[in-house]
């Protein structure tokens, strides 16, 4: 959509400021246009910090 790598996503997603103001404007649109929203719990599986207690034993 935004025609970049995964990578320029992450930058844009993480406020990283490696990326252009035009290359973060076209990334920016493409997740508007496609409805796109952070999926939480799966952020926090990535981080290893979930909010939910684990399995007790």
């Amino acid at each position: 959509m935004a025609g970049v790598s995964h990578s320029t996503v992450s930058r844009v997603l993480n406020g990283v400021d490696l990326v252009t103001p035009a290359t973060r404007a076209r990334v920016r649109e493409a997740i508007d246009s496609s409805g796109w929203t952070p999926d939480e719990t799966a952020a926090a599986l990535g981080r290893r910090k979930t909010p939910r207690p684990g399995p007790m034993s």
